[in-house]
């Protein structure tokens, strides 16, 4: 600035127009700045959220073709910018995901399991059968099926 400018203050009688100088501006002053509560438009942040529903509608029609960590990490996301219900769906999708595995003995039907990892880590030790194994003494499917949506199991 180099000559006398005139610069808008609002106040508590309205908005003024003050006379400013280059010299009148050195110094220290107090600014108290005033922002609306919303910062970002209504309607931007509607399509931001349709936006995110359709980056997360595949995970809703087929949650078995993406890993769990994927999901966590968009229920993550979902927490992060404040998207609660989108994150509550999510969430309930790694539950179901996690009671079809119990279900099918550690895998999705249809998929294999990995050099027995699966069917190892249902049974303990290297996939041992018979009296005192883990898979002796587990409830049929349908049992431990309900108990995870009931709460009763890790989910």
């Amino acid at each position: 600035m180099t000559t006398e400018e005139n610069i808008r203050v609002a106040g508590e009688d309205g908005i003024n127009f003050i006379p400013v100088r280059p010299e009148d501006l050195y110094g220290s002053y107090d600014f108290r700045l005033e922002a609306s509560a919303r910062t970002t438009p209504k309607a931007v942040e509607a399509q931001n959220r349709l936006a995110f529903a359709n980056l997360i509608a595949p995970i809703l029609l087929n949650p078995t073709g993406f890993p769990e960590e994927a999901i966590e990490l968009y229920k993550s996301i979902a927490m992060d910018i404040g998207y609660t219900r989108e994150a509550k769906v999510l969430h309930n999708q790694i539950r179901r995901l996690r009671a079809i595995k119990a279900i099918n003995g550690g895998v999705f039907p249809g998929q294999e399991p990995v050099n027995g990892g699966a069917k190892q880590q249902m049974q303990g030790g290297n996939g041992a059968q018979g009296k005192g194994t883990a898979m002796n003494n587990m409830p049929d499917g349908e049992a431990m099926l309900s108990q995870m949506v009931n709460g009763a199991l890790p989910a």
